[in-house]
């Protein structure tokens, strides 16, 4: 099975996609400011937004894979000013391979279980 990372990271800086793994990590703590063995992963974008390159950590080493587009590009993200990076939950992660753009106004309330560790706990 492959590795699922918790929480996925978008860089807002667009970056050179001759970067291999370790030039990956540096934009992740340099710029990002974030640790690359944290189980999270990170997803890269070029500037004409037609490659993209997601970067984590699994058990054993770090894992890079890498998508090209025939046509189109990926949609644009809403960032703040001067964020470094932006978070995506999966659905906004497969809507981005997959070409849509995705817009939230407003994320609709949901239930958050404010302790999970309770649950397992007998």
């Amino acid at each position: 099975m492959i590795y699922r990372p918790a929480q996925w990271w978008l860089c807002t800086r667009p970056t050179d996609m001759r970067k291999q793994h370790q030039g990956l990590i540096a934009l992740v703590t340099g710029f990002m400011g974030m640790n690359p063995l944290s189980g999270h992963g990170f997803i890269f974008i070029n500037a004409r937004r037609t490659l993209l390159k997601c970067l984590y950590f699994e058990p054993g080493g770090y894992c890079v894979w890498y998508k090209r587009l025939e046509q189109g590009e990926f949609a644009r993200q809403n960032t703040r000013d001067h964020a470094t990076h932006l978070a995506l939950s999966n659905t906004e992660l497969h809507s981005l391979l997959e070409g849509l753009d995705l817009t939230i106004n407003k994320r609709r309330k949901r239930w958050n279980n404010p302790d999970q560790t309770k649950v397992n706990q007998v």
